[in-house]
Formats: structure tokens, C-alpha cells, sequence
């Protein structure tokens, strides 16, 4: 059931002469080699929990974090890409809506009307002069010719009919959506422009082989993109659907018919596979060597508009948002070790000098009654061990509520509304209410431990009921481990009291039940009950006739031999390994009960479980 066998013993024996005076040393060294390898075995887990635990719960708080400000910056950039949208889509509307006009102005007249005809001219240079975003504007016949412009009443005798903006209306085209070119570059002064062209009608409806052209620059669209970027790598591109850029912003185009590379991912967009109005890509695991690109097309034009964001604004963000989890992470850790270390070290020390005064007290060299101090001292260090195997119980829940707390405290802070802000302001209250109870009850557990008399324990009246709901309000929280159930049967408050000392008995029960837990490797069910039972004489051995409170605490686990039953209070012997208890549990089971007038009782079968029931005799 509990202990380790062959620690105490290489640690405890002895020659009889040391109480004579003799060295000690050959004692010292042996407890130190006995001790120091079980406590690693014993708080290695715990030593685990305290520095994985809060890593894990930062890499899933990151996790979180990221998601959300991810998702935060593409609802950014649609807002963006959209207002984009809205004063690009202005502009080329303008543009449309002067080639209309000019379109209507000229409809009645014929080609040789439209010919050198100043009326035609004034009204063109009159609407190019009251919009700014128009530079030019020409009306080339069949022939490709200029018939009439706003620069110049003199028809030019360029031909233009190899020009793509020309060639997009033939004969007889039906109409449609304005045509708009690549970037050209002015020959006589450098300027770049971009050429919007729609058909002349003829009397069918149809194209007569005339184009109206209209010509605006660049740097207005890039104007319009450089109010809304907010670093160096951010910026906006307008492109046509076959990826050729028309503006771009911060690096402006600089060569006719530059087109965006082959394997830019903003070249999805520009392919008819039925994506949203707006679509978002991303290439990199956080970003640190991709990008996030949105593009959505531009309304009734064969156009789209591509925002790429630069990753550091995301990064920053995310930095920003992670600086509170992180804090509170590491501190969590810091607390985690140091109370891991402190419990070890002390346990160190108490375990070295005890097992040291244990040798001194079987060599003779100190009175019966200090001895029996001593061994009440161990087993209080039994206690402190007990409790250390079910700290990483405790360390897993307290994790748990910080991160409750640390994701609420994200969610509260990015909360929309007024509800949702209450909404997490009362989960962290309530995690927070719940770590105050569960540290709360480790630390009546403690100080009553710390403070109870073990030489003359004070045996008082005891209900039981509140001494059963403390143990299990103690290991409630799943301190037994996730494979183990812990069943408790309902405690009457109608029980008669008992003589015994509380602190002792909470022990006692912790003890037998990380026994009962340490006796299920593969997990199982633990079951305490407690009842009022009528004793006959002679029916238990110890036990005068009369009625007792009998505490049964059963497990599921793997048993014992017939052999390893009748050897099982013995103190100091135990069936787990090196390092793994102290061989006192049982024993010091027996010694509760008999100090407070009562027995304990033993019932195991191989690979089905075990029992153990404490008889406490009943009334004041």
C-alpha cells in the first residue's frame, strides 16, 4: 500500500557504539544518498508541471491572441480596400461620364460634321478644363485618325489605329464597359497616362469603327492610396484582370506594360474562380516571411485593386496584445518553482535530520519518549509528501484559472459591446473566486498540519461530517489525477461525534487515499464511506463490543498477496519502489486508531482491490 522499505533501513542501522560517542559520519553520509534520489523521483513531476504548464497555457493564449488580431486586421483592410474602392471607382466614373457626354454631343453629327468643327472642340476644352482628373480628350474616326480634341481645333494626321484602345471597339463591336489601357508614357514630356476608350455608335447601335478617348494620370489613383497606408511596406495597386499595373503606391510604375510577377499570390484574385467581393491571402507561419494581401474587383470594370499590408503592423499588434499573458505566465512559473523548491529543500533537510535522530534513537543514545517524537515528526513528513504527490493536481487547476482569467481579461478588453465586457468580467470572477477557494483549503490543510501537537494530540468531541467534507472539498478539484474517481458517500449530520483530532484524522484519510490512488496505475474508482456499526466481542480483533464509526476507504486497483496482507502494517514496509513513500501510511493508520480507543481492519484480493476501515469509537 504505501512506504519504501529499504530506505530507512540502510539509513537507520547503525553500530551501537555511536551513542557512546563514536563518529557519525557513515550515517550522514547514507541518509544523504537515500534521500536526495527519492525526492527526485518524488517532485520531478511537479518540478514538470511548474515549468510546462505555464508554457502551455502561453503558447495556447498566443494561439488565441493571434487568431483574433488576424482577424481584427482583415476586417481592417476591407475598410480600407473599400474606401480605396469608393474614390477609385469616382474617378473612372468621371472619366466614363465625359466620354458619354461627348459621346451625346456628337451623336447627330456625321464624321464630316465632327471634323473641324470648333463647337466640338470648345466643348471638349470647356469639360477638360472643369475636370481636373481629365487630361485629355480626342475622338479618333474609322480611319484612325484624330478627328477632333480639346488641345488642338487642327485635326493631328497621326494614325492611331494600331493603338490597343482602338483596337478594342472594331466595327460593328457591340458596347460595353469602358476600356481602359496600360500606363504610356508621354514622348514629349514624360508624363504618364492611362487611355479610357469607348466606341462610337452608329445608327445600328452598334460600333461604327470611331473610338472617344479620354486620358487621366496615374498620380491621381496613387494620391488617393498614399492617405490611407501607414508604413513603407504597406500599399494599394491597380491592376488589370491580367495582372498589368495601371497605379501603384509607395513605388509608383515606372515602365509601360509592367505587370505583377507570376507567383504573387495577389494573382489569385485575378482569376474568375467565384472567391467573395473582397479575398485575403497570407504566405508565412506569423507572417515573418509572407504577407497578407486583400484584393477585390473594381465595380463594372475589368479592374481590381490589390492592398498588400506590411506583417510588422500585424506583429506589433500581437506583440501588444501578448505582453499581459506573458507576464502573467512567467510569474506564474516563478511561483510554481519556488514553492516546488522551498517544499523540497525543507523536505530535504527534515527527512536527512530525522533519519539521523531515527539512528541515534534505535542505538540507544536517546530516551524512548524523544524516539517517539521523532517518528510523529516523520510521520507529519509522510504528510508533507502526500501532499506533494497531489501539488501537481493542484498546480494543473490553478494553471487552468489563469488562463480562464488571462483569455477573459483579452476578450474583455476587445469586447464591442457593454454585454460582452460583463459577460467576461463575470467568468474571470468566477475563476477567480474558485482559486481563492481551492488555495484557501491547501492552506487550512497546512497550517492545521503545521500547528497540531503529534506527540499529544488533542482528542476532542469531533463531528465527522465537516472533517469528511474538508478532505473532500481538499481533492475535489481532481488533485488524485484525471484517471482516478473519487466517490464519497453522503455524510449524515446526524452521526454521533467522535473522540479523535482532526488535523490527525484529515491526514490519516489523505494518506489512505493517495494510497488507494498509487494502487491504480491504470486509474479506477475510490470509494470512502462512512456508517455507524454495532460491534460484537471478539467479532474484530481489538475492538471491545460496543458501536463504532467505522471509515472505509476501497479501491479498484491491483490487491495484494496473502503475504503482502499480513506484512502490511508493518511500519516501514512497502511494495512500491525506491523512492516512492515512506512505509508509514498504514502504520500510521493503526496508530490513530488505537490512540483514540479503536482498530483498523485490512481486506485485499489480488487484481481486484483493496479495503481499509478505521473503527472509532462513538460519543463524547
Amino acid at each position: 500500500m504505501d512506504g519504501v522499505q529499504p530506505q530507512v533501513g540502510a539509513g537507520c542501522r547503525t553500530d551501537t557504539t555511536m551513542g557512546m560517542g563514536m563518529p557519525m559520519a557513515t550515517t550522514t553520509v547514507q541518509a544523504n544518498a537515500t534521500g536526495r534520489r527519492p525526492l527526485i523521483a518524488e517532485f520531478g513531476r511537479l518540478w514538470a508541471v511548474a515549468v510546462l504548464m505555464p508554457i502551455l497555457a502561453l503558447m495556447a493564449a498566443g494561439t488565441w491572441t493571434w487568431n483574433n488580431v488576424l482577424e481584427a486586421t482583415r476586417g481592417e483592410m476591407a475598410r480600407s480596400i473599400d474606401m480605396v474602392h469608393e474614390q477609385v471607382l469616382r474617378g473612372l466614373e468621371t472619366q466614363e461620364a465625359v466620354l458619354a457626354a461627348v459621346d451625346a454631343f456628337v451623336s447627330p453629327m456625321s464624321w464630316g460634321e465632327i471634323t473641324n468643327s470648333l463647337p466640338v472642340h470648345d466643348f471638349m476644352r470647356r469639360i477638360t478644363a472643369a475636370t481636373p482628373t481629365v487630361e485629355t480628350l480626342g475622338i479618333i474616326d474609322p480611319t484612325g485618325l484624330i478627328a477632333a480634341g480639346n488641345e488642338t481645333a487642327v485635326p493631328s494626321r497621326i494614325n492611331l489605329k494600331f493603338r490597343d484602345y482602338v483596337q478594342a471597339w472594331p466595327a460593328g463591336c457591340k458596347p460595353g464597359p469602358t476600356y481602359f489601357s496600360a500606363v504610356a508614357f508621354s514622348r514629349t514630356d514624360g508624363r504618364r497616362h492611362v487611355y479610357a476608350s469607348r466606341p462610337h455608335l452608329g445608327h445600328d447601335g452598334n460600333g461604327d469603327g470611331g473610338v472617344l478617348v479620354a486620358t487621366f494620370a496615374p498620380g491621381n489613383v496613387e494620391a488617393a492610396f498614399a492617405q490611407v497606408v501607414q508604413t513603407k511596406r504597406t500599399g494599394f495597386s491597380l491592376v488589370l484582370k491580367d495582372g498589368t499595373l495601371l497605379a501603384r503606391y509607395p513605388v509608383p510604375v515606372t515602365r509601360e506594360g509592367e505587370r505583377l510577377a507570376g507567383d504573387d499570390l495577389a494573382m489569385q484574385a485575378l482569376r474568375p474562380d467565384g472567391r467573395p467581393q473582397t479575398a485575403f491571402f497570407s504566405q508565412g507561419w506569423l507572417l515573418s516571411d509572407g504577407l497578407l494581401i486583400a484584393a477585390r474587383p473594381v465595380a463594372n470594370y475589368a479592374l481590381h485593386i490589390i492592398h498588400r499590408l506590411d506583417p510588422a503592423v500585424v506583429q506589433a499588434q500581437w506583440y501588444r496584445q501578448m505582453l499581459s499573458p506573458t507576464l502573467a505566465a512567467g510569474a506564474a512559473m516563478l511561483l510554481l518553482m519556488a514553492l516546488t523548491a522551498r517544499t523540497q529543500a525543507h523536505t530535504l533537510a527534515e527527512r536527512k535530520y530525522l533519519h539521523q535522530r531515527m539512528a541515534i534513537a534505535e542505538a540507544g543514545a536517546v530516551q524512548a519518549t524523544e524516539r517517539a517524537a521523532f517518528e510523529a515528526r516523520l510521520r507529519q513528513s509522510e504528510n508533507v509528501v502526500a501532499l506533494g504527490q497531489i501539488s501537481a493536481g493542484i498546480a494543473h487547476d490553478f494553471n487552468n484559472l489563469l488562463q480562464t482569467i488571462v483569455l477573459q481579461s483579452d476578450q474583455a478588453q476587445q469586447a464591442q459591446t457593454l454585454q460582452g465586457a460583463q459577460r467576461a468580467a463575470r467568468v474571470i470572477h468566477s475563476a477567480s473566486a474558485r482559486g481563492i477557494g481551492l488555495v484557501r483549503r491547501l492552506l487550512d490543510l497546512t497550517r492545521r498540519e503545521a500547528g497540531g501537537d503529534n506527540n499529544s494530540p488533542l482528542l476532542v468531541p469531533q463531528a465527522i461530517a465537516p472533517i469528511i467534507e474538508d478532505v473532500a472539498a481538499f481533492l475535489s478539484a481532481g488533485a488524485l489525477g484525471p484517471d482516478t474517481i473519487l466517490r464519497i458517500t453522503p455524510v449524515g449530520a446526524d452521526l454521533p461525534p467522535v473522540r479523535v483530532s482532526a488535523p490527525a484524522l484529515e491526514a490519516v484519510l489523505i494518506n489512505l487515499l493517495v494510497n488507494a490512488r498509487d494502487a491504480m496505475p491504470k486509474g479506477g474508482t475510490i470509494t470512502l464511506e462512512t456508517t455507524v456499526v454495532a460491534v460484537a466481542a471478539g467479532e474484530t480483533p481489538g475492538l471491545d463490543a460496543g458501536a463504532y464509526l467505522r471509515i472505509v476507504v476501497r479501491d479498484t486497483g491491483i490487491g495484494m498477496t496473502a503475504e503482502t496482507l499480513a506484512r502490511a502494517g508493518e511500519a516501514f514496509f512497502t511494495t512500491k519502489q525506491a523512492g516512492q513513500g515512506t512505509g508509514l501510511g498504514l502504520s500510521m493508520a493503526r496508530g490513530f486508531a488505537q490512540d483514540a480507543g479503536g482498530a483498523i481492519s485490512l481486506a485485499s484480493t489480488e487484481g481486484v482491490g483493496t479495503m481499509v476501515a478505521i473503527f472509532l469509537p462513538v460519543g463524547g
